[in-house]
């Protein structure tokens, strides 16, 4: 096994919000996009003592191998989200051209890329039931309307997404009531560790009370109807963190 030696040469994947935006793309269609985080990661890795190269998206990143198919990278930072086409491959595009070309990304490979992105139909039990688009992220597609409580709301509210996610199934499950909880994990193999857990709490204190799940609105335009949220009284090592960990390793480190 080759030894790399310090500072690496990395090359950066990514599209920017602001950029996709500029082309006519409205603020929901860019969600999931990050902007001043690109930035941030650049200057993180750049301040470690890293040779940092901006690639950009996928049509860059085809641009930039054509010129030079053995740039040198050491590593790829992805944080590609992906863009148009079929929702569940969006993901695993940059990783497989990566692939392709005898690189390596940061995230995952293609196969995990494609399994993670693509949530698969839950059994239905009873009402309340909620629908969204199967391959979305930020509360996309997300409004009041998504939780349905009866029979007669459930088509309608299909016949929606549908409309306005024409690329993508539709997801009908469950509703999940309770709090949200976050797990980071940060790291490969023997050195991923949990950095960090979040809960987002539902209840009397805000605003919108009676909406006991995330939707776009909420989470994009007013801190004011987010839900209370708190990063400490989690147990680092407690049965979420292992049931966290358990799902990580099964698809994101060699264990499926």
């Amino acid at each position: 096994m080759s030894i790399i030696q310090l500072p690496l040469k990395i090359a950066m994947t990514f599209e920017r919000r602001s950029e996709y935006m500029a082309r006519g793309y409205s603020y929901e269609d860019c969600a999931e996009l990050p902007d001043a985080e690109i930035d941030n990661i650049y200057e993180a890795l750049c301040k470690l003592g890293h040779d940092v190269e901006m690639v950009g998206d996928i049509k860059a990143l085809v641009e930039r191998l054509a010129h030079d198919p053995a740039p040198g990278w050491d590593l790829v930072f992805n944080t590609s989200e992906g863009w148009r086409g079929r929702a569940a491959a969006r993901e695993s595009r940059v990783p497989a051209l990566l692939e392709a070309f005898d690189r390596s990304p940061s995230s995952k490979d293609p196969a995990q890329s494609a399994i993670t992105a693509s949530p698969h139909s839950t059994a239905l039990a009873n009402f309340p039931v909620f629908v969204k688009p199967a391959a979305e992220g930020s509360s996309k597609g997300i409004s009041k309307i998504n939780k349905i409580t009866t029979a007669s709301e459930l088509e309608p509210v299909v016949k929606i997404l549908r409309e306005r996610f024409p690329e993508q199934e539709i997801l009908i499950e469950s509703f999940l009531s309770g709090n949200d909880v976050t797990i980071s994990i940060l790291g490969t193999g023997a050195d991923a560790r949990v950095i960090g857990i979040r809960e987002f709490v539902y209840g009397s204190h805000t605003r919108d009370a009676a909406e006991d799940f995330l939707s776009f609105e909420r989470k994009m335009t007013s801190r004011e109807l987010w839900p209370y949220y708190r990063d400490t009284e989690i147990d680092m090592k407690g049965p979420l963190t292992a049931k966290a960990w358990a799902g990580w390793k099964a698809v994101c480190d060699g264990g499926m």
